[in-house]
Parts: structure tokens; C-alpha cells; sequence
């Protein structure tokens, strides 16, 4: 496992991006929210709380300091992530850094 740093390039400490996986090993994001969006394909995700697939339109929340991986579960995937400071939304969420995504509510 490492510490990934999640490297922000605006005010408004927000990161996001789209991106193709095959696997990305453990990791863990000491000061950030992780928002994860399948927009095409399907992943495998596994965090300390459980192991899920994703597919298209489905998202999962990675709670600060919550080691996860995410690989491939088919030929093709697209992803979009979003990441949140959330040393710095503490100034507007008081207990933000207290928040803990449990994300297995698959309503189909």
C-alpha cells in the first residue's frame, strides 16, 4: 500500500479527471474524499468496509484514509474521479473529517 497525494491545482481544492484502468494497486489518500463515477464499463473496487464491481452509472465514495484498489472487470472501462480536500471544506463542515462513506446501496 502507499500514500497517494492527491496534487491540487486550483482554489477551490477540488481534483477530478477521466481516466481507463487496468489496476491500480492499494492506496490511500490521507486528507481527501474520493468520488468514483463508471461512465463506461465495469471495475472491481475493494476498500476496508468490501469488495463490489461497478458498473456504468454507479458510483462509490472513498472515505478519507481508507486504503482501496481499483482494476478492470472487462476489456474497456472509462472512469471519472473527484477528489475533495477535505482539510480544507473543514473551515464550511466542521466534522467533515469525521464523515465515513459506507457505500453498498445498489438500487436497481
Amino acid at each position: 500500500m502507499f500514500v497517494e497525494t492527491v496534487g491540487y491545482r486550483s482554489r477551490s481544492r477540488i481534483r477530478a479527471g477521466i481516466f481507463s484502468i487496468s489496476e491500480y494497486p492499494t492506496h490511500v489518500h490521507p486528507n481527501a474524499l474520493e468520488i468514483l463515477c463508471v461512465l463506461e464499463g465495469k471495475v472491481r473496487i475493494s476498500d476496508t468496509m468490501l469488495k463490489q464491481r461497478l458498473s456504468e452509472g454507479d458510483l462509490y465514495f472513498f472515505s478519507m484514509r481508507n486504503p482501496h484498489q481499483i482494476s478492470a472487470a472487462g476489456k474497456k472501462n472509462i472512469l471519472l474521479y473527484v477528489q475533495l480536500d477535505l482539510n480544507y471544506y473543514k473551515r464550511y463542515f466542521k466534522d467533515i473529517d469525521k464523515a465515513y462513506f459506507v457505500c453498498d446501496s445498489f438500487i436497481r
